[in-house]
Formats: structure tokens, sequence, C-alpha cells
């Protein structure tokens, strides 16, 4: 232990510099390391692995999107409730996974929920494609007005 007064390197425990007499002042004890994370991912060497995104924002728009066109385009049936409920539920299960210490089942969630949210996004897509060359069949003539109108009754 160094004196604070002349910088004379005392021996462990000591009480009075062996030096200049001062007196040493006892180092308070180090506080306890602080608690683990719940979340502590898998490191291979020095590499950490980042927590995997949940991709709940993409799997929520996509789903209330290919809702919105379904029902335009479709005898108002929300057909885009099929694909879009297990994105949302597999991004739920994310960070719940990774909360649980769980890293592996939640990277498989997280995949799940990525693999339901561009399923639901294609469905979205192809549904407004089709719902536009409807209109635009309904435009032309060649699709009655009353076949659109018994479409969405």
């Amino acid at each position: 232990m160094n004196c604070t007064n002349c910088g004379h390197l005392n021996v462990d425990g000591a009480t009075v510099c062996a030096s200049c007499g001062a007196a040493l002042s006892v180092a308070p004890p180090s506080p306890p390391p602080a608690a683990a994370p719940a979340y502590s991912a898998p490191a291979s060497g020095s590499d950490v692995l980042p927590p995997p995104p949940n991709h709940m924002a993409w799997a929520i728009i996509s789903t209330v999107v290919a809702t919105i066109i379904s029902i335009l385009a479709c005898c108002c049936l929300p057909l885009g409730l099929a694909p879009g409920i297990p994105a949302i539920v597999f991004a739920n299960k994310v960070n719940t996974l990774l909360a649980q210490g769980d890293y592996q089942g939640a990277k498989t969630a997280s995949d799940n929920a990525k693999t339901w949210s561009l399923v639901t996004t294609i469905f979205a897509a192809v549904t407004f494609v089709l719902w536009i060359i409807l209109i635009i069949l309904n435009v032309m003539g060649i699709i009655a007005d009353d076949y659109l109108q018994n479409m969405v009754r």
C-alpha cells in the first residue's frame, strides 16, 4: 500500500507509513459484483453474439396491411390474419426466450417471425395486384359492376 503523504510502498495491512509515520487509510471494501443479466449470449472465443431481432414491427404492419387489402379484394374476408398471426406470435416469443436465457430458441423464433412476416408481405402484395386487376377489368367493362357488388355483399 502506498503512502498518500510521501509515496513510500508499505506492506499490506500496515496502519502507519514506515517512512514518514503518517496514518495510512484503509481502503473501503470493494462493492459486490453486479448481478449477471438474465440474457447471456453464447460466445465463441472472444466474440459475443448480439440478440436476434424480434421483427415485431414488420409482423404487425404486414398483418394490418394484408388484412385490409384482403378485406377489400376478397369479399370482406380478413385472409391477411392467417399468415399474420403466426408472425406476431413468433415475434413476441423472441424477447421472452432471451429473458429466460434460451438464445437458440430466441434465434429460432426470430427466424420464424421473419419467415411469417415475409409470407404475410408477399400475400399482401399478391392480393393488392389482384385487387388492382379486378378494378381495371371493371373499368374496361370486362367485369360487370353487379359482379363486384355481389362480391362485396
